[in-house]
C-alpha cells in the first residue's frame, strides 16, 4: 500500500504517452484526485495496491479548504470508478474501452481514500523507460478547466526546452478531451474550451498557448497550437520522447 506523506514540491506526475493521448471525459475533481494518486507513483517500479490519498494531502495540493477536502476525494472516488478510457494501442477495436480503476475503498472516519489501478492502465504508469511525460503537479493545480488540464498534459507532450507546437485533427481532439457532441459549433468550441485555457494557462500554469484553426476549403478540419513555459529554465518539467 502506497501511503506515503510527500511534500507539494515531490509532486511529479509521469504518464506514458500512449495513456496521455488516450481519449476519455472526466470531470475535474476526478482529474485531480487522479493525477494526485499518480504523483505517488515510482514510474520506475512496479505499481503499488492500493494508493492511498488523504482528504488533507488533497486540499493541500489544490489549496483548497480541508473542512470539505474529504467529501470531495470521495465522492471524485465513486465516480472516477465508472470512468472509462480509449487507448488505441491495446484496443481490439476503436469503441474498446478500459476502466482506470477496478478497486476503490472509502472510509467514514479515517479520512482518506484507497484505489487500484487496471492492468491496462498500470503499465502507462510504472515500469516506464522511455515514451512518456513527466510534469510537476503543482504547475496544473489551480487550474480550474479540466480541458485546460488536459490541453497543458499534451502541450508537456510535445514541449521541448519550453517550446512547442501541436497539430491535432479536430475530430481527434475532440475525442481526446470526451467531448462527444458538445460544443460541436466551433465558436461554442472556442468560447467554452480553447479561450478559457488560452486565458488560464499563462497565469496559472506558468503555461502560455496559442491557437490557430485550419481549414481544408470551408470547413474547420485541424487545429495548430503554439505554447512555451515561462517558468526558470532549471524547472521546467521533463518530457521523454515526446514524437
Amino acid at each position: 500500500m502506497t501511503d506515503l506523506m510527500i511534500d507539494e514540491a515531490d509532486h511529479w506526475v509521469v504518464k506514458g504517452n500512449a495513456l496521455l493521448e488516450a481519449a476519455y471525459k472526466m470531470t475535474l475533481q476526478e482529474k485531480r484526485l487522479l493525477l494526485l494518486a499518480i504523483s505517488k507513483i515510482d514510474s520506475r517500479k512496479p505499481i503499488p495496491e492500493p494508493i492511498r490519498i488523504y482528504a488533507h494531502e488533497f486540499a493541500q495540493a489544490y489549496n483548497l479548504p480541508g473542512k470539505w477536502a474529504y467529501e470531495a476525494i470521495k465522492e471524485a472516488t465513486e465516480s472516477l470508478y465508472h470512468c472509462t478510457i480509449k487507448i488505441p494501442e491495446v484496443a481490439n477495436s476503436p469503441e474498446d474501452e478500459y476502466r482506470w480503476i477496478w478497486r476503490k475503498s472509502t472510509t467514514k472516519y479515517d479520512g482518506f481514500v484507497e484505489l487500484y489501478f487496471t492492468p491496462v492502465v498500470a503499465p502507462y504508469l510504472s515500469e516506464l523507460t522511455g515514451d512518456f511525460t513527466r510534469y510537476k503537479l503543482m504547475r496544473v493545480a489551480n487550474l480550474t478547466s479540466v480541458h485546460s488540464v488536459r490541453l497543458f498534459e499534451m502541450f508537456m507532450r510535445y514541449e521541448v526546452e519550453g517550446f512547442g507546437y501541436w497539430i491535432v485533427k479536430l475530430d481527434d481532439f475532440r475525442e481526446r478531451l470526451g467531448l462527444g457532441k458538445a460544443y460541436e459549433r466551433m465558436s461554442n468550441l472556442r468560447t467554452r474550451v480553447l479561450d478559457p485555457a488560452k486565458n488560464e494557462l499563462p497565469e496559472k500554469a506558468n503555461m502560455v498557448m496559442d491557437y490557430e484553426i485550419i481549414k481544408k476549403g470551408r470547413v474547420p478540419d485541424r487545429l495548430r497550437f503554439t505554447f512555451y513555459s515561462t517558468t526558470d529554465a532549471e524547472a521546467l518539467p521533463i518530457s521523454s520522447d515526446r514524437g
